[in-house]
C-alpha cells in the first residue's frame, strides 16, 4: 500500500511510490486513508478528500483538507472518481449541504430550429434532482416539438453528448392540440460536468411556439 513519505502542510503530502504518472493523473480522483500509521484506526482513517492537483516528478498531492492532520506513513489511495461517485456517492464519502436553485425562462420555438431552454454546469460541487418543467402554447395539434438533454462527458468541459431517457423517449413528439404542460426529472451531474436541455421544432405547423419553462435543482455548497 502506498504510504506518505512526506506532510508539507494541511492540503498538501508526497507519496515517492506514487511518483512519475504524469502531471494531472490523479487530479479530480479522491484520496483515500487506508491506514492510519498510528495503527488505532483514528481519523482520518477511512476518510477520502477530492485531489486537486497531482505533480508528478516529486509524487505531491494537492487535496482536501482532512478532519486531522496526515501524517508520515499514513497509507494512502488514490481511488478514481467514478469508483466513489458510483460506488458510494458523493455526498457519502464527502458530507455536503445542498441548497434548492430555481430558475426560469419564456422562450419562443421556431420552425426548424432548436432553442435552449436551461443550462447548468458542476464545476463548483454535484448537482442533483434536476427537474425541468415546461408549459407549450396550443397551435391545432400539428407542431412537433422534441425535448433533448444534453452533457458533457465525465471530466471534458467541451463536447456534450446528447443523453435521452426513455420518459423523454415516450414524450419525444407530444401532440400539441391543448395547451400542455411536461416534466423531465433528468440525472444528477457530478462536479465537473456541464448540462443544457433544448426544445427542437420540426418544419410544420405554428411559425412559433411560446414556451414557458421552469428549472429546479440542489445544488452542493
Amino acid at each position: 500500500m502506498p504510504a506518505i513519505t512526506t506532510v508539507t502542510d494541511s492540503t498538501h503530502c508526497k507519496i515517492d511510490s506514487l511518483k512519475s504518472h504524469g502531471d494531472g493523473r490523479f487530479q479530480g480522483d479522491w484520496l483515500h486513508i487506508e491506514r492510519d500509521d498510528g495503527g488505532a484506526g483514528a481519523p482520518p482513517q477511512g476518510e477520502a478528500r477530492r485531489i486537486l492537483s497531482y505533480t508528478s516528478v516529486d509524487g505531491t498531492f494537492e487535496h482536501e483538507a482532512f478532519s486531522t492532520g496526515l501524517a508520515v506513513n499514513d497509507e494512502a489511495l488514490p481511488l478514481h472518481r467514478e469508483f466513489i461517485d458510483d460506488i458510494n456517492g458523493v455526498s457519502d464519502v464527502v458530507e455536503r449541504e445542498f441548497l434548492l436553485k430555481q430558475a426560469f425562462n419564456t422562450t419562443v420555438t421556431t420552425k426548424n430550429s432548436s432553442v435552449t431552454l436551461f443550462t447548468l454546469d458542476a464545476l463548483a460541487g454535484p448537482i442533483k434532482d434536476i427537474q425541468v418543467e415546461f408549459y407549450l402554447a396550443a397551435d391545432g395539434g400539428v407542431t412537433k416539438i422534441t425535448p433533448s438533454v444534453y452533457k458533457t462527458r465525465a471530466g471534458d468541459i467541451i463536447t456534450f453528448t446528447k443523453e435521452v431517457v426513455p420518459a423523454i423517449i415516450d414524450l419525444a413528439q407530444p401532440g400539441l392540440a391543448t395547451a400542455s404542460r411536461y416534466r423531465y426529472t433528468c440525472k444528477d451531474l457530478r462536479e465537473g460536468d456541464q448540462f443544457y436541455f433544448s426544445l427542437a421544432q420540426t418544419d410544420d405547423g405554428a411559425a412559433t411556439i411560446v414556451a414557458d419553462a421552469a428549472l429546479t435543482y440542489k445544488e452542493a455548497r
